[in-house]
């Protein structure tokens, strides 16, 4: 056994404190989590020579572990538990030159525990003549609510990332001026709170990592369009970006909740991809490239990378797929995803892994989802059908991927699961149903991140 092991297992140890089943103690959250942080933070010494892709996943378990206990009932407590314990027997049996077995081991236990939380994808859905509003479904499509009960068009839920909260936008449409407003409420539909009297801007909000303040666009008076920051409780909007001469649009918070990268317009034909301290210090402009547009940033889950599309003003049906290192350098074009203009609403999602992105894409005239490795090498075609799928959101185990598809007329919720073979669609809206933007509830990965951010601090 190697040393890794031994410190695992002394740990689990004194976590499990019994090896069966049915007689695991079940901690108070506070304890468990003091437990779990001992664990991972002894696994994560220098001493032990873990590489640093490994010292992520197990910073990833650890946040995982402690957000499905977090949820959890008694009786699941006990089979994450038990869970904790099947990891710990399976990586008794890890020698030391393989560590790739423990990352696999790390992927397994996830796996393992994430059906016990029951996520929720929230979405919009119009039924029953009533106007769109926020729904919630079980990530079989059961138990479907409506979230919202506003007397307005409601659209595009964001998820806050410790997933108790949702941002949406309401719509109202009046003879002279239609207005979109921000609002947030939480998962169980309390506590609805409107965060804007102004206009916001685009259809793409971006919450912090720590899931306590909200950046959006908005028009400022002076100006054309900026990105704004505001608590989650509708207090302090600032103006973050201040360039009166450009249009700022689609905010993308960084996972280390320093930067938000952007898109930038400031000419009529061509746009950039920013990225900006959340202070509103050090604006740097990533792309500079003249009469073309980059739109659409989307960070990678360890914020070194940033996706986002591209397409020529004098080609726009030509569009692209791109990557680049946070800071500008590198920039890589993986994929083309439109070669009619038919793709132009892409927002690429990250596996939560940060090795796959899905689009959805245009091929042979067909609007299908696509999944690209993070360096283009591999391109893998998910629904080729004859109408449209759009819109994937990757689960967060990375076992899934939710998408809308218009192949039954009216749009549809359909799940694909990319560890079945053959049949592995399946839908989840009803057939009667107009259901659209369906977006999972996520796991909350900042929680050891800000813990190791604290006591480097204290160094």
């Amino acid at each position: 056994m190697n040393k890794l092991s031994i410190v695992f297992l002394c740990v689990l140890a004194v976590i499990i404190g019994c090896a069966g089943k049915n007689d695991l103690t079940i901690f108070p959250l506070q304890e468990f989590e003091s437990k779990v942080k001992g664990l991972i933070k002894q696994l994560s010494a220098e001493e032990w020579e873990i590489r640093e892709g490994t010292q992520k996943e197990l910073i990833k378990l650890g946040d995982n572990l402690i957000w499905m206990y977090r949820k959890a009932n008694v009786n699941d407590k006990a089979e994450v538990m038990h869970k904790i314990k099947q990891f710990a027997d399976a990586l008794n049996e890890t020698t030391e030159s393989r560590e790739s077995e423990i990352r696999m081991r790390i992927k397994y236990i996830r796996r393992q525990i994430y059906p016990l939380t029951r996520p929720k994808i929230a979405f919009r859905s119009m039924r029953n003549s009533d106007k769109r509003k926020i729904y919630l479904m079980d990530e079989d499509g059961q138990n479907q609510i409506k979230l919202t009960a506003t007397n307005e068009y409601e659209s595009n839920a964001f998820w806050s990332p410790d997933g108790t909260r949702i941002a949406f936008i309401t719509e109202y449409y009046t003879i002279f001026v239609d207005k979109w407003i921000l609002n947030t409420i939480d998962a169980d539909g309390r506590n609805h709170i409107r965060l804007t009297d102004s206009e916001i801007e685009g259809d793409k909000i971006s919450w912090s990592p720590d899931s306590a303040k909200i950046a959006f666009a908005a028009e400022p008076p002076d100006g054309l369009c900026d990105i704004y920051l505001i608590d989650a409780n509708g207090k302090n909007q600032v103006n973050l970006t201040r360039t009166p001469d450009a249009a700022d649009e689609s905010p993308d918070w960084s996972p280390d909740g320093a930067k938000i990268a952007y898109e930038s317009r400031v000419h009529w034909n061509a746009s950039d991809i920013c990225v900006i301290d959340t202070d509103g210090e050090n604006l740097i402009r990533l792309t500079k490239t003249e009469r073309s547009w980059e739109r659409h940033p989307v960070w990678s889950p360890d914020g070194t990378k940033i996706a986002y599309i591209a397409y020529d003003s004098n080609k726009e049906d030509i569009i692209y797929l791109f990557v680049m290192d946070a800071n500008g350098q590198n920039q890589s074009r993986l994929a083309r995803i439109s070669q009619e203009g038919k793709c132009y609403d892409v927002y690429p999602s990250w596996s939560p892994d940060g090795t796959r992105i899905a689009v959805h894409s245009e091929r042979d005239r067909k609007i299908t989802i696509c999944v690209i490795s993070a360096d283009g090498k591999n391109q893998l075609l998910l629904t080729p059908n004859e109408k449209s799928d759009i819109i994937p959101e990757w689960s967060p185990d990375g076992t899934k991927i939710v998408f809308e598809s218009h192949r039954d007329g009216a749009p549809k919720i359909y799940v694909y699961d990319m560890e079945l073979d053959g049949n592995n669609q399946k839908r989840l809206s009803g057939k009667d149903n107009h259901d659209e933007y369906p977006t999972w509830q996520p796991m909350s990965l900042s929680y050891f991140s800000a813990l190791f951010k604290e006591d480097e601090n204290k160094k």
